[in-house]
């Protein structure tokens, strides 16, 4: 089968190998670059010397390629068919389900000869040899559409996919390439096996009929094919949005940009909008972290970090109510409307800043940003917000090979120390959320009101929340979680261990903090027993803005 140039060249050949089996083959573009489309093997012991019916099917389908707009052709479907009865493709039909559909199975241009017994004397055949034997009752079929109970007519890709991660296919048609059948693609053939003569609709689809009946005049056989016109599907300036009867026109190649992100990638210039189309087909799965799409939630961390906002558009303000609000804090003009789903007002509206009470707008820590639609960029991290487990900007290890990452359980920074739990409002707690840097967060929020709504969130204090008097407002705002750990303003002693081998003990530890954000806590215990031992420690730290 030729498609009008060498490179566009479909062969199908009968083999006799060393070990006394025939195979036949199926390649495109035979030569250096050929590719092997389907084999089929070893044929039954009894297949030469006699008479058989053989039928070859092959089905085409339109596909995207990013380098034009118009549809190229890919070979999703070739079956053999020995006197009715399908024959297995090689190596279990593996080494097909193998091939790239896209990347090697795409011809150039539309078919426009069939030679039968021999190689095209126009292209190239080192090697081959013509059909030796007999050949009767040729018949090409090209029927504009498959048949009616064809369980691929409306997707030629039915037998194949879809494909799971796993591997593992689920076809569509509820049938593997391998355990198709002629009835199933194509009956009209089957049904007319026996039939020497044909009615106009028993021949519907057939392209051309050799009988060999007739003498042959001038070199000329007799066709006996009935009129056969082209597809009407193929007609008109629309025809790649056209379908075959009963098949809807939503997954015709016309409307590729709704479902084939190839094809949408051709039409869309942005590369952030391009990996945002990847990431909404489910096809964005991150190898690393530098390189993962910033643009779009919708991408799978390697390993064991998790997808987080990097920087947020919000951040929060005290309201004439003396609540917490949010507002949007952005360089350059406003943001749109379109952008600001809950309209919430901007940090620079001279409303919120005029007066001293809401003077001072804090930004929210990116990764606690309280809404998506106001996130600007994402990362992958090893803290995740949503379940407060891990620890915030701690290292991380990551396999680009593997598609792995492991998140380390300290800190970056090595002079830091990681702090975990929660407290109450009005209450700081001991201990702060896990993390390895200053936060500002609240843990509850109406986002219509754009209010903290919450009971259980960190307030206000430390250089973060402004002047001293802020300090004391219920604003949700933490300092930050490191080296800083704000304690009880008093802590219990411990009472004397009375155990038979210790003596009486006390502890006691003093606080110190300053209004620089500077902390000391020193600790002493004293054994009392015989009063020459005791022991003591302390650490300090300075509070970061």
């Amino acid at each position: 089968v030729n498609a009008g140039v060498r490179s566009s060249t479909l062969r199908w050949y009968m083999e006799g190998r060393s070990d006394g089996n025939v195979y036949v083959s199926l390649i495109l573009n035979p030569g250096n670059a050929q590719v092997l489309v389907k084999e089929w093997g070893p044929l039954q012991h009894n297949f030469l010397g006699f008479w058989h019916h053989v039928t070859v099917t092959i089905r085409f389908a339109r596909i995207f390629t990013t380098t034009s707009s118009s549809p190229a052709v890919t070979i999703p479907q070739a079956f053999l068919f020995v006197d009715g009865v399908s024959v297995m493709s090689s190596n279990e039909g593996k080494d097909f389900l193998n091939i790239d559909l896209a990347g090697s199975l795409v011809l150039k241009s539309g078919l426009s000869s069939i030679v039968v017994g021999g190689a095209d004397p126009d292209i190239p055949a080192i090697g081959y040899e013509h059909f030796q034997g007999g050949m009767d009752d040729i018949r090409v079929w090209w029927p504009s559409c498959p048949q009616s109970d064809d369980p691929s007519k409306c997707n030629p890709y039915a037998f194949l996919y879809p494909k799971l991660a796993s591997g593992e296919r689920e076809p569509a048609a509820g049938i593997q390439d391998t355990e198709v059948t002629m009835s199933q693609v194509c009956k009209p053939v089957k049904d007319a096996m026996f039939l020497r003569t044909l009615t106009a609709q028993q021949s519907n689809g057939l392209l051309a009929y050799y009988d060999f009946d007739d003498p042959v005049n001038r070199g000329i056989i007799i066709d006996k094919a009935t009129e056969w016109g082209s597809p009407a599907a193929c007609m008109g300036e629309d025809r790649v949005s056209q379908t075959c009867p009963g098949c809807t026109d939503t997954c015709a190649f016309g409307n590729c940009r709704e479902f084939d992100v190839e094809c949408i990638v051709n039409y869309v210039d942005n590369q952030d909008a391009i990996d945002d189309i990847y990431s909404q087909s489910g096809t964005c799965l991150c190898r690393n972290v530098d390189n993962c799409p910033t643009t779009t939630k919708n991408c799978q961390c390697p390993g064991e970090l998790h997808r987080t906002c990097s920087k947020c558009l919000l951040a929060m303000y005290v309201n004439p109510a003396n609540q917490t609000a949010l507002c949007i804090s952005i360089e350059g003009a406003p943001l749109a409307d379109e952008l600001n789903p809950n309209m919430y007002p901007d940090c620079r509206d001279p409303g919120l800043v005029g007066t001293p009470t809401n003077a001072f707008v804090t930004s929210i820590t990116d990764v606690f940003c309280p809404a998506d639609a106001y996130c600007q960029s994402w990362t992958c991290s090893c803290y995740d917000p949503l379940a407060d487990s891990g620890v915030y900007r701690s290292g991380s290890t990551v396999d680009q090979i593997e598609g792995t990452g492991t998140c380390d359980e300290t800190c970056a920074d090595e002079a830091e120390q990681v702090y975990s739990g929660s407290g109450t409002k009005g209450n700081p707690p001991v201990t702060i959320y896990p993390c390895c840097d200053q936060i500002a967060m609240c843990s509850d929020w109406n986002l219509t009101s754009g209010l903290c709504v919450g009971t259980s969130f960190i307030p206000c204090r430390g250089d973060s929340c402004g002047p001293q008097e802020h300090a004391t407002i219920n604003c949700g705002i933490t300092s930050c979680c490191s080296a800083f750990v704000e304690p009880p303003a008093k802590q219990e002693d411990k009472g004397p261990d009375t155990s038979d081998d210790a003596g009486d003990a006390a502890i006691s530890c003093t606080v110190t903090y300053n209004q620089a954000g500077t902390i000391s806590l020193s600790c002493e215990m004293s054994q009392t027993t015989d009063g020459s031992t005791s022991y003591s420690a302390s650490f300090g730290g300075g509070g970061s803005s």
